[in-house]
């Protein structure tokens, strides 16, 4: 006869593996301190992402992890969806190198579901890291089953929690993770690391529209008026650090404009040339703003320039 199956025991949570699945999330966003704990943030999918493969969804959310994480192996959580126990996540760990076909990481992700090691989970806690959801959705124990982002199937959205991620991070992680199931298959030969996770009008708003430098600017506009304007709208705000000093807005606008009429005094005007013989720090900043506003413009000398590479350097200005 032979012998029963013996269920696997769950492990519990050490720091090791706490840190791995931290390790695998998204990019977290810098929060200020006061902000809400507890709260989370929820992103919407197309339904049809409850449809999909279950080895497939995780291939691309391993896929969608490496790349957001910038790494070739990610650790997650996983709920399945019919857990032996309640409490128990399983863990999973996929190898995600660029090279990598897809539809190799779909196979790799399929015998991974087969039997991942069990986690052990206390009830309501919040797990590190990542956590797909392939549960049905009507145990009410499966929502007590947390972590820092979660991806949901029964009803398709993506969870994340407010003291690690902000509202409007969880879109393009849902738009990234829409786009990788729509253009790939369980079947797809393309290596991982030529897949594209942005769309066409992604693509094009990241390439093109986040890096014009076309700007409408007033016809008299200099940058002297454009830096006082600057300086003047935010006051207070700290605009130069220098090791243990710092300078704010008000304070450069006031020291630049001292030295400016200073520069005017002694015929400086659009046009003119003005050596900058000075170290790094805070009053380099302050001189550099004087002589846009006198109207000239700097020449930088390096105090540690050798003699006659600054009288070259002078001569070639005049």
């Amino acid at each position: 006869m032979a012998e029963p199956a013996v269920a696997a025991q769950p492990h519990a949570l050490t720091a090791h593996l706490a840190e791995a699945l931290a390790a695998s999330a998204p990019v977290r966003d810098l929060l200020p301190p006061e902000r809400p704990s507890g709260a989370r943030h929820r992103e919407t999918l197309p339904a049809a992402i409850g449809l999909a493969n279950e080895a497939h969804l995780l291939a691309a959310l391993a896929l969608l992890l490496a790349r957001h994480a910038r790494r070739t192996s990610v650790v997650l959580s996983l709920r399945p969806r019919h857990a032996a126990q309640p409490g128990t996540v399983h863990v999973i760990e996929l190898e995600v190198p660029p090279a990598l076909p897809f539809a190799q990481l779909v196979a790799a992700s399929a015998r991974a579901l087969q039997s991942p090691p069990v986690l052990d989970v206390p009830t309501a806690a919040t797990l590190p890291g990542v956590l797909l959801d392939l549960s049905d959705g009507d145990d009410a124990r499966s929502t007590n089953v947390h972590a820092e982002l979660v991806l949901r199937r029964a009803t398709p959205a993506l969870d994340g929690d407010a003291d690690r991620y902000l509202g409007d991070s969880l879109a393009p992680l849902a738009r990234h993770l829409t786009h990788l199931l729509a253009t790939t298959t369980p079947a797809t030969a393309t290596a991982t690391g030529e897949l594209e996770l942005c769309d066409a009008a992604e693509r094009e708003r990241v390439l093109r529209g986040f890096n014009s430098l076309r700007l409408p600017l007033p016809a008299d506009a200099t940058l002297a008026s454009l830096i006082t304007q600057q300086l003047q709208r935010l006051p207070e705000a700290v605009c130069a650090v220098h090791n243990d000093d710092a300078l704010t807005c008000a304070a450069l606008d006031a020291a630049s404009n001292r030295l400016a009429r200073l520069l005017g005094d002694c015929g400086v005007a659009p046009g003119r040339f003005v050596a900058l013989l000075e170290p790094r720090g805070l009053d380099f900043v302050i001189a550099l703003v004087a002589i846009w506003k006198a109207g000239g413009a700097y020449i930088p000398i390096d105090p540690s320039y050798p003699a006659e590479r600054v009288h070259t350097m002078l001569a070639d200005s005049e």
